[in-house]
């Protein structure tokens, strides 16, 4: 016969195995896998380990442990190298408020008869993911809502709702499906109008899960545009070096002639517009007379509208632009929205933007950090964009996230987007987020890719009116919830 003791350390053991369970399914349901079932049961193990496995007095490390693993398997190999063990931060944080507040969940719940139950916390877990998402460094990384976009269905929904809208159905979808099963195992209370909204939220999901994918109107042209990738990091080896002892002119002028190399069997395979990576340059190039001159010529002579971009410091903090330089010798500049905070001092230029016309298209601009927030893309939509280039400086940890959030923001916006990156992960998506090319995620390559994307001009979308009001109206929702359960009290 079991001991006491030993009872207590077995049902621990599960419940750290569920909640380690649930983390790293989100992790991978997010960034890893393109399996968007996962990320809608992900969440279920641990829920169920805390009304069932966990002891009551430890319950709130069922949420607390799942939290950490995902924050951890999300953050922690990425950022590592970057910012050393400050990118403990934020899992260790989330974690351990987790378990403060997730400490009472299962006794309110039963308190309740579950009436708020799914909503609840559907509403305040997108209500901290919203709230993160204004903290510099950590942007949209890691919300729930991205585990789904692969889905045609829920790549539809992201255009009325926004990656937020998303996560507030993911988050639905798992404590609905866990409230059912407790229910299932007579360990809810089963209230007939709970029990029905919570059975719908399944029923929606699936739906979503089987809209068939839309094909591309046959009205619709394409611009053929490329992404040059040259397969190296200027904070690399002798690279590194040349750009630490401040040669930018020198180092300037060896970028433009890997540059135009690849430009050139771009343009030799019909190219109209191609994109270079984020700070390719470390001159202004439009202010260098020879290299201005050297780029007008060749956009001329070559009929086609380059995007370059380029990096300086200056006495009142850096520039971090990309100008788009048309045939006709006209430069359109815009600069970065979200600089990096632990890599990039400031952005001076901040809030410039720029459209070009390239065969009668609008082509606006974004760069790399940009992209995994929702403002800047909206924004640039706002203007009427058939195209948005985003040149990219990404390193292989980071690569595969980035495209997804570029997928993201395509699928929200309805606006194709073309990211050229250094080393990995140069993507072409489509205005539904569908992956037209792309680069290898962890694999450094040199190369150019050429991409037919196709125009469909659809306007503004319902998000990109309404922008993430299902962000506040999360933590409305979360108001509401505490309000009731005070009032029942």
């Amino acid at each position: 016969m079991l001991q006491p003791s030993n009872n207590i350390v077995m049902r621990v053991s599960l419940g750290v195995l569920l909640s380690v369970v649930s983390g790293w399914a989100m992790a991978v349901a997010t960034y890893t896998w393109d399996l968007p079932w996962l990320g809608l049961v992900a969440w279920v193990p641990a829920i169920l380990g805390q009304h069932l496995v966990w002891p009551r007095r430890l319950q709130g490390w069922a949420i607390g442990l799942a939290w950490f693993t995902y924050l951890s398997l999300n953050f922690v190999p990425k950022l590592l190298p970057e910012i050393g063990s400050w990118v403990w931060a934020l899992p260790v944080g989330v974690g351990a408020l987790s378990i403060l507040l997730e400490q009472r969940t299962v006794d309110e719940a039963q308190a309740s008869e579950y009436r708020r139950y799914w909503w609840q916390n559907a509403c305040s877990y997108t209500a901290v993911e919203f709230g993160r998402s204004f903290v510099p460094g950590v942007a949209t990384w890691a919300v729930a809502g991205y585990s789904v976009i692969v889905s045609p269905g829920w790549g539809e929904l992201a255009a009325y709702v926004g990656v937020f809208g998303l996560s507030l159905g993911v988050w639905a979808h798992n404590f609905a499906l866990a409230y059912l099963i407790l229910l299932v195992l007579g360990r809810a209370t089963w209230r007939r109008g709970t029990g029905i909204r919570a059975a719908l939220i399944p029923l929606l999901a699936l739906i979503l899960m089987f809209v068939p994918e839309k094909g591309i109107p046959s009205e619709s042209r394409t611009l053929r545009t490329a992404a040059i990738q040259v397969g190296f990091d200027l904070y690399q080896g002798e690279w590194n070096a040349r750009r630490l002892a401040g040669d930018d002119d020198a180092l300037s002028r060896d970028m433009i002639a890997h540059g135009l190399e690849l430009t050139e069997v771009a343009v030799d395979q019909g190219a109209r517009l191609v994109v270079w990576p984020e700070g390719f340059l470390r001159v202004v190039p439009q202010d260098h007379p020879q290299i201005r001159t050297e780029l007008e010529a060749f956009t001329r002579g070559a009929d086609v509208t380059l995007a370059v971009g380029y990096v300086i410091e200056t006495p009142d903090g850096r520039r971090n632009e990309v100008a788009m330089l048309t045939p006709q010798g006209t430069w359109h500049v815009t600069a970065k929205d979200h600089p990096v905070p632990w890599a990039e001092t400031g952005s001076v230029t901040q809030g410039q933007s720029a459209v070009v016309t390239v065969d009668g298209y609008r082509v606006g601009a974004m760069i790399c950090f940009d992209a995994d927030f929702t403002d800047t893309t909206r924004e640039r939509a706002s203007a009427g964009l058939d195209l948005l280039v985003a040149p990219a400086h990404d390193w292989p940890a980071i690569g595969r996230g980035r495209a997804v959030h570029v997928r993201t923001r395509a699928a929200e916006n309805r606006l194709p987007i073309v990211m050229a990156d250094w080393m990995v992960g140069s993507a072409a998506v489509d205005e539904r987020g569908r992956v037209l090319d792309a680069m290898p995620y962890t694999e450094e390559t040199r190369g150019v890719m050429v991409v037919d994307v196709p125009i469909t001009p659809e306007g503004p979308t319902p998000y990109g009116g309404i922008g993430d009001v299902v962000g506040w109206l999360s933590i409305a929702g979360t108001v509401l919830a505490l309000v009731l359960g005070r009032s029942r009290r």
